[in-house]
């Protein structure tokens, strides 16, 4: 039987190296700094960003897990489906906001690295990784 706690809470952590990757690939900028001073800049900005998506990505994760887990379509698919659902709500309103602009692919892959980390992990640790226990 698929239990949420603690596996949720595993799954938000997998969200920083995410978090991560996504700056990185967003921005030409971050990609032209030195290791040293990368790492120094992800270490002061952990502080800031865990808490600004950690708390929602909780609330929010556990709604459609349970949700999903009532309808009976608790898997991989439909937790990755439902992961990306914000990010493209939030790339469909900035754009119609501010426009179009040619580095919002950009964005919308760096949004959607996060949410695909989030979305496996919780699949992992509270599905997968309880099926093989038993």
């Amino acid at each position: 039987m698929p239990r949420l706690v603690p596996g949720i809470f595993y799954a938000v952590l997998t969200g920083v190296p995410g978090i991560w990757l996504a700056i990185w690939f967003s921005s030409p900028r971050v990609r032209e700094k030195p290791l040293g001073e990368l790492l120094t800049m992800f270490a002061h900005a952990i502080p800031v960003l865990f808490p600004l998506y950690a708390i929602p990505t909780v609330i929010y994760g556990a709604l459609v897990w349970y949700l999903l887990r009532s309808l009976g379509a608790l898997n991989l698919l439909t937790l990755v489906l439902a992961g990306m659902l914000p990010v493209l709500g939030y790339w469909s309103y900035s754009i119609f906001m501010y426009g179009w602009e040619p580095r919002a692919l950009w964005g919308l892959g760096a949004f959607s690295i996060p949410a695909v980390f989030i979305s496996v992990a919780l699949w992992w640790f509270t599905i997968y990784g309880r099926a093989e226990a038993w």
